[in-house]
């Protein structure tokens, strides 16, 4: 089975925009400069190159299945167009001189991107080639530093690093209650701002206080979301701050909803054949209840031995339905634990249907329900 990845983007680049060169975090922070870079990367080369065409060529945004998740922003500046992209360096003033192949900084010194990574993924490193390719036809160099995870975090965090590579928002799929701090400069952990996090994080005893309009307005944004328990104000907070990141490009994002592959035996029962491939929330398979996972009898091959037998066993159907209205218990003839739906009042449930026979693999068994993101 492929699941898709959760997260907001499988590869997303980080411009420092506390990069501790003042020369480079002028530019950093010139969202023209943000847009030409993410203009000029073919991400459905990308794309058909190193995941077979599977993947979704996007920037960093919700992902479809989230209800905070709008049409219009899809396409927003993540288009490939070398001649706007180039266009839009000139008009910063990043010029260069005939004959040359590369542009050249304000001071004069080679325009050279370094992104750090922790090299840990091997499609991370050929997407990176691939995007110096495109970066060089409209004079952008990119340099690529492959350091360890946690020397890479402490460079960041220090200003050191000019441009990181990492994965997008860890929640892809968050509805009006989930956190946005991902979104606003509350955390060193996100790339685009280490040092604006850290003077949160810290109550101002380190890192730096923010000093860029927008960033203070996502600030702004957050602190209102956590003041407030209307989901429809909620939502409208939200919808900002996406709408902010989709015109802004703090991090250009680059696939999302990369295919995970899921290897499950034949003889085990209860695995859905939809799912999302999500850490936070979601825990990867934990969401989907894997202590009621469970093998059938008879060795693989025997009539019953699959995961989808014509009777008996359980059958995973990935199919959903809405939370049950108020007075309503579909499961007092069932023996299921009343409880799960009081705790997840408004989740759409993964609901599998026992076949006839059930008992006889597995005496007691009961049906499997739990929360599943929208893939």
């Amino acid at each position: 089975m492929l699941w898709p990845e959760g997260k907001a983007a499988e590869i997303a680049l980080y411009p420092n925009l506390n990069y501790n060169d003042p020369v480079w975090r002028t530019l950093l922070r010139d969202p023209r400069f943000r847009r030409a870079l993410s203009m000029g990367i073919d991400r459905r080369i990308i794309n058909r190159s190193l995941f077979f065409g599977l993947a979704r060529e996007s920037g960093v945004d919700v992902l479809p299945g989230s209800p905070l998740f709008k049409p219009e922003r899809t396409g927003v500046w993540t288009g490939y167009d070398p001649r706007q992209a180039a266009a839009l360096l000139d008009e910063i003033g990043l010029k260069r001189r005939r004959g040359e192949l590369y542009r050249d900084l304000p001071d004069g010194r080679p325009l050279e991107v370094i992104v750090e990574s922790a090299g840990e993924k091997p499609e991370v490193a050929d997407a990176l080639q691939i995007i110096a390719e495109t970066w060089r036809d409209i004079g952008v160099r990119l340099l690529v530093r492959t350091v360890d995870r946690d020397v890479l975090r402490n460079r960041v965090y220090a200003g050191q690093t000019m441009m990181a590579v990492w994965g997008g928002w860890d929640n892809g799929v968050p509805d009006p209650d989930s956190s946005p701090e991902e979104l606003a400069p509350m955390t060193q952990e996100n790339f685009s701002w280490p040092k604006w996090g850290q003077h949160y994080q810290t109550s101002g005893s380190a890192g730096e206080p923010i000093d860029m309009p927008v960033a203070q307005e996502l600030m702004d944004f957050a602190r209102r979301w956590r003041h407030t328990t209307d989901e429809t104000e909620r939502r409208a907070l939200w919808s900002a701050m996406l709408d902010i990141h989709a015109d802004q490009i703090f991090a250009i994002g680059v696939v999302s909803k990369t295919p995970q592959p899921i290897a499950v035996a034949n003889r085990l029962r209860n695995v859905p054949d939809k799912g999302l491939w999500l850490w936070d929330p979601g825990a990867y398979l934990g969401i989907y209840r894997p202590d009621e996972f469970y093998f059938a009898d008879g060795p693989p091959g025997r009539s019953g031995a699959g995961r989808h037998p014509p009777q008996g066993g359980m059958t995973a159907h990935a199919a959903f339905h809405p939370a049950p209205a108020a007075g309503d218990d579909p499961d007092a003839d069932r023996g299921v634990d009343r409880d799960l739906h009081r705790h997840q009042p408004a989740a759409r449930r993964l609901s599998v249907q026992p076949d006839r026979g059930a008992a006889r693999h597995r005496p007691g068994s009961r049906p499997c329900q739990g929360r599943i993101p929208a893939a």
